[in-house]
């Protein structure tokens, strides 16, 4: 994170990111961006840490926990290490990491661990706002933790002191006097419990209990720990037993991290939760969250200004500093989102916008509205741009037609209206802000969620309901695990039919039923038109994983028939319990034994067990394992054509 401004942490992963120092403070844990975060996470500290982010007031950046000590203790125990060859100047820390990297009697596991552990000890997961009596060491919480021998920058042993002397009083306030200076008193003072203290400090992850009482161990215990420089050499079993420590140290630290991150990124989504709840736009746009969108563009877009309407560069960039001629917006006009129709250089031509906000959009939909406006023959060109919170289609094939992202969008729309600010109707204004708020928010809530469950099948979402965007969710999660299982599927060669013009594999596709999304994983036996006789594989909806076949438009759409088929052909079975309930959890009816989709024109049935394991990679073996049962049924001979 080298800018010198805090752009808004949405994950995990902005959290981790390497904080870098600046022109304010070459400490990392002191850099703007590190100040911002602190104004932004600890605002009940009142206006000083507001005046601390401006370089000015009476707080100081903490990382908690120290890289430079363990490294140091690591190098002592190494057979290179001559009493004077530790670097004390320039970025120790590297440096420290280099010599452990270089130094080929430490264990390599210790080498990946303090390679990870620099990545991420100077990041914000790892930092948090202290107290600064800039001109009294003795008494400055920062300078305190890092230079005491009994602390030595470990948090377990200085929050320890903390607890036991300002919360508990259970210590010797008179061994401990700093905490209770002015300055500190009244930091202290902020925090009406110790739970409190801990919890509004995110330092939960330090401890292994509920009433933040037993610390998790990083501060060593070997009184041979080399902190100095040591006289006597260490035998084979303390540097065995100090590695131990230091290892010991290292996992914990990096578990904490991680988890601050985690508990960081938790908080932030929350917060842009509770905004969505009180926005009035929003509010007002759960009705119909698509067309809300659209119909607020085309209202940016119908803002003039002069002779020039600003807001349409959000959409067609370069337009004004072209000099296009803008003529109208029109909405739904033959089913099309938003339609702009614009003049170059005398020439009509189209601009079309497809808006996919709870919606899964699909190539032929976009096909068709390309046809449609190919056929108006008074346009001269035409292009079109799909939007959504995140691409799920792959528009290679589609030339004429692009995605922005509605984080992209927002960028554009804060963009303009910060140019012409002064120049907008102060009605206009509040709405505009208030619009870039929102659509950012939902952008970062859904992002967030899609993080937190990476490389998870999830059938249902409880939180975003309760702003209505579990839906938009839910789709995103199946359109990104049907395109795993597509690339899974075109790699592998053994599901590929040899020989066989009847039936084909189809791709994953996604849809939505019950507030559930259902990818549908088939071989289909077609016509030499396409059209569908039948079909035999997997499905999965909610919780289910289902074996499933029948007939289709042109095959077979009798229920005993079906059933006789895939039943004879092993693929379902009569006794389904038995033969995979030894293995599964199976909660299906015992009568009729299957499951059914019945129509006028066709009849597919499933027999289905519980899916224990939601990991992308397990279930897409255990699809490619049924889908190569069915592969082997349809080599040996089945057909859902009416005799």
């Amino acid at each position: 994170m080298n800018k010198d401004h805090l752009e808004l942490c949405e994950t995990k992963t902005d959290f981790l990111k390497e904080v870098t120092g600046t022109k304010i403070s070459s400490d990392p844990d002191n850099a703007q961006v590190s100040r911002e975060f602190y104004a932004n996470y600890w605002k009940f500290l009142s206006d000083d840490i507001e005046t601390y982010s401006a370089q000015i007031g009476g707080y100081r950046g903490e990382t908690i926990i120290s890289f430079r000590t363990m490294a140091t203790v690591l190098l002592r125990t190494s057979k290179y290490y001559k009493g004077n060859n530790i670097p004390d100047k320039g970025d120790k820390s590297k440096k420290r990491l280099d010599l452990i990297q270089e130094w080929d009697d430490i264990p390599q596991g210790l080498k990946k661990k303090f390679e990870e552990f620099y990545k991420k000890y100077h990041s914000l997961a790892n930092f948090m706002p202290l107290p600064n009596e800039k001109w009294h060491c003795k008494k400055n919480l920062n300078e305190i933790k890092g230079i005491e021998p009994k602390y030595r920058d470990f948090p377990d042993a200085f929050y320890r002191v903390i607890r036991e002397n300002v919360y508990t009083n259970h210590g010797n306030l008179e061994d401990n006097s700093f905490l209770n200076s002015e300055y500190n008193k009244k930091y202290f003072d902020k925090f009406s419990s110790w739970k409190e203290y801990v919890e509004k400090n995110y330092l939960q992850d330090l401890f292994l209990d509920e009433e933040y009482t037993k610390f998790i161990k990083l501060k060593p215990t070997n009184e041979k720990t080399p902190y100095k420089d040591h006289k006597n050499k260490l035998s084979n079993n303390d540097i065995s037993d100090i590695r131990n420590e230091v290892k010991e140290f290292l996992d914990n630290a990096l578990a904490f991290i991680d988890k601050r991150a985690e508990r960081l990124s938790k908080v932030q989504f929350n917060n842009e939760l509770k905004a969505l709840k009180r926005s009035p736009l929003f509010a007002l746009s759960l009705g119909g969250k698509e067309i809300s969108h659209s119909n607020f563009w085309a209202w940016l877009i119908e803002i003039e200004m002069g002779s020039r309407h600003p807001f349409i560069d959000v959409f067609i960039p370069g337009f004004n500093e072209n000099n296009y001629e803008f003529e109208e917006v029109t909405r739904e006009e033959k089913h099309i989102d938003l339609l702009i129709r614009y003049r170059v250089n005398k020439e009509l031509r189209y601009f079309l916008v497809e808006n996919k906000l709870k919606a899964v959009p699909n190539t032929e939909q976009l096909e068709k509205y390309s046809e449609i406006v190919k056929n108006d023959k008074k346009q001269k060109g035409f292009r079109g741009l799909l939007t959504g919170v995140k691409e799920t289609l792959n528009l290679t094939e589609l030339e004429e037609w692009s995605f922005c992202s509605y984080e992209e969008i927002a960028k554009r729309i804060e963009s303009i209206f910060i140019e012409f600010e002064y120049d907008i109707d102060p009605e206009y204004s509040s709405i505009i802000k208030f619009y870039i708020r929102d659509i950012r928010a939902i952008n970062r809530i859904i992002e967030c969620k899609l993080n937190e469950n990476d490389n998870k099948y999830i059938y249902k979402e409880k939180e975003l309901s309760l702003v209505k965007l579990d839906d938009l969710f839910l789709k995103l999660k199946a359109s990104e695990f049907a395109k795993f299982i597509n690339e899974r599927i075109e790699s592998n060669k053994n599901l590929k039919l040899i020989n066989n013009d009847k039936w084909k594999l189809s791709k994953a596709e996604v849809g939505f039923s019950n507030k559930t999304p259902i990818i549908t994983i088939i071989y289909q036996e077609l016509n030499k038109s396409n059209e569908e006789y039948g079909r035999l594989g997997v499905q999965i909806q909610g919780k289910q994983f289902r074996i499933y076949g029948g007939g289709s438009e042109l095959g077979i759409n009798s229920i005993e028939k079906v059933k006789k088929i895939l039943v004879d052909k092993k693929y379902l079975y009569n006794n389904f319990k038995e033969k995979y309930g030894d293995k599964r959890r199976i909660s299906m009816r015992d009568k009729p034994g299957y499951c059914k989709y019945l129509g006028k024109d066709y009849c597919h049935l499933y027999q289905h067990w519980d899916i224990d394991d939601f990991n992308y990679e397990s279930l897409t073996k255990e699809i490619e394992e049924q889908l190569q049962k069915a592969k082997n049924i349809i080599e040996k001979g089945i057909s859902f054509k009416k005799r």
